[in-house]
């Protein structure tokens, strides 16, 4: 059947290069399924100015197939189109970044692995963003039962390689962009090769986005990455996951009640990778911690909501290979159900963060779920209870503390978006040892006067005064912030 996208066929060539020349058409009806402001590049029986305007951008007046070719080699060669048709494409990515990062979008070069549920989503729109080169890699096919989550893929596409079917998809929706589509398996032995500049360039790549579905080849990726000292956005767990309000951004160390993230820091730890995050000693001659991965994750902290499907006994008996999957030692066999939404949210997310950072306007995602209502209310009741303490008596009852002016939202606000759920000084994580909140140094409060109390029109504490620390360390703040606050006169004037 023929694609309703009336994509070009994709065919292997002799010379084994992906060339992306889609053929002349015209706006497409609504009933295509693109909406009645779809546009196809103009055809020939289109008025004389549209043929004068194709003949000069270089077109090709042949009307034979476009090929695609597993394993593509070679950069596949752009289609200009007149300018203004360009600038009214990529026309509300420029209003929101700006000229100016518009423009580092459209001098990026970004390469996917994984072209699957959440690469597909991820590469069509970094195609739409009109970057100015975009490598894609996948050694997997089209297969029926990846309709239900694979972005451009159809019915046509089914047993035709990922690679080449996003290389027809490029074609017809930016052939201005350079493709680079390869279908091959990235290993420890050929990940450098995969992340080697664009054809014509000299340059690395700005930006690896990794989409890979395996905990080793992911591994394998990622440290070819932080040895070549590229960045790299990572895409973790999205099968059996469902609930659009759990998905976070954050950086590898950071990304909680995520298996996957967590088998992925084992992994790359194996291979003498820092993912970063580690607890810091109290040392003052401590040394520096080694430099981490530069990696942020797009993660689900939902868990699962169903497990792996089990093997029935027929596909037992006849092996891996013989029922579609993978005959690779480190492969997952077993079916993770998949609802076609979630990872199709997943590389949305991870598009979206791609072109922020791209152009120099990087998004700020939380790196953990958001704290409950009752552990808010903990955190605030121990801090009231050492205020009230430090400055009334050791006696006194937290209820005694009024010059506190913080609630729920802002205690939310200083532990996660401020110190990312961490101590502000060993990087202590909340998920593992307590941590509190507590008042420091340069408060808004004044010094309490020597053997006074607090005068009544005293200004409030409030969420800018707050640290988040491990108790140790809050302990021995409080003690200082205590000598300091008790200074008389003399000795405050000495220490300004």
């Amino acid at each position: 059947p023929a694609s309703p996208r009336a994509a070009p066929a994709a065919e292997a060539t002799d010379d084994d290069s992906l060339e992306c020349k889609p053929k002349p058409g015209r706006k497409r009806a609504a009933s295509d399924g693109e909406g009645e402001d779809a546009y196809a590049p103009p055809s020939a029986s289109d008025s004389s100015s549209s043929e004068s305007e194709a003949d000069d951008a270089g077109d090709d007046d042949d009307d034979d197939d476009d090929r695609a070719g597993a394993g593509a080699a070679e950069l596949s060669p752009t289609r200009r189109l007149p300018a203004a048709m360009v600038n009214e494409m990529l026309s509300r990515h420029e209003a929101f970044f700006g000229a100016a990062g518009h423009a580092k979008v459209r001098a990026a070069t970004v390469v996917v692995f994984g072209l699957g549920g959440v690469g597909s989503h991820c590469a069509a729109m970094l195609l739409r963003a009109g970057v100015a080169g975009l490598r894609m890699v996948d050694f997997d096919q089209v297969s029926l039962s990846s309709l239900n989550r694979h972005a451009v893929a159809t019915l046509a596409d089914v047993g035709s390689p990922k690679a080449a079917c996003m290389g027809t998809f490029a074609a017809a929706t930016a052939p201005f962009v350079r493709v680079d589509a390869r279908v091959a398996m990235v290993t420890a032995e050929n990940a450098e090769a995969l992340l080697a500049p664009l054809e014509g360039s000299d340059a690395k790549p700005d930006l690896v986005v990794d989409c890979i579905d395996d905990v080793e080849t992911k591994a394998a990726l990622l440290a070819t990455c932080a040895r070549l000292g590229i960045k790299a956005l990572s895409a973790c767990g999205a099968g059996a996951k469902a609930d659009p309000t759990r998905w976070c951004v954050a950086p590898l160390a950071d990304a909680v009640h995520d298996p996957l993230a967590a088998k992925l820091r084992w992994a790359l730890g194996k291979r003498g990778v820092t993912v970063g995050g580690a607890e810091l000693a109290l040392d003052a001659d401590r040394p520096a911690p080694p430099e981490a991965i530069d990696c942020t994750c797009v993660y689900s902290h939902e868990p699962p909501r169903v497990g792996l499907l089990p093997l029935t006994d027929q596909q037992i008996k006849e092996g891996a290979s013989s029922f579609g999957a993978v005959d690779v030692d480190h492969f997952r066999v077993r079916v993770m159900p998949v609802l076609g939404a979630a990872p199709a949210m997943a590389g949305q997310a991870l598009a979206s963060v791609a072109l922020c950072g791209l152009a120099g306007a990087p998004a700020t995602g939380k790196p953990r779920e958001a704290l409950s209502k009752k552990l808010c209310l903990k955190l605030l009741e121990s801090l009231r209870k050492r205020e009230a303490r430090r400055e009334l008596g050791p006696k006194v009852q937290p209820v005694a503390c009024t010059w506190l002016d913080c609630g729920v939202d802002d205690a939310e606000y200083v532990v996660n978006d401020v110190w990312r759920g961490r101590c502000a000084a060993t990087r202590r994580k909340l998920d593992r040892k307590p941590l509190v909140l507590c008042r420091w140094w340069r408060s808004l409060r004044p010094p309490r006067p020597h053997g006074c109390a607090w005068p009544a029109d005293a200004p409030p504490v409030g969420a800018d005064a707050l640290i988040c620390l491990a108790p140790p360390l809050a302990d021995a703040l409080d003690a200082a912030l205590d000598a300091v606050n008790c200074l008389d006169k003399a000795s405050m004037t000495e220490l300004k």
